[in-house]
């Protein structure tokens, strides 16, 4: 009975502040400012639609972030990926 005790309280237990923080953060994906997120390069304003880099021409998607509801830039090959 004891073994099937501790099995339970491993299974059950939460996950601490760490661990909980590092998944978020490994989660993020794209820019909310104006910036390329292929080579960094500033852009003169937030982009409404797809656009092609000034600087290293790759294409900026822009996408809504359900979380925050925030207009986010990302690259093409995270486009599936958040």
């Amino acid at each position: 009975m004891r073994l099937l005790s501790s099995i339970k309280s491993i299974f059950s237990s939460k996950p601490t502040i760490d661990v909980v923080q590092s998944k978020s953060n490994s989660n993020i994906v794209g820019n909310k400012e104006p910036i390329c997120p292929y080579c960094d390069g500033e852009l003169d304003k937030m982009p409404g639609r797809k656009k092609k880099c000034p600087n290293c021409e790759n294409f900026i998607y822009i996408r809504t972030s359900p979380k925050d509801k925030v207009k986010i830039l990302i690259r093409e090959d995270h486009d599936r990926s958040y």
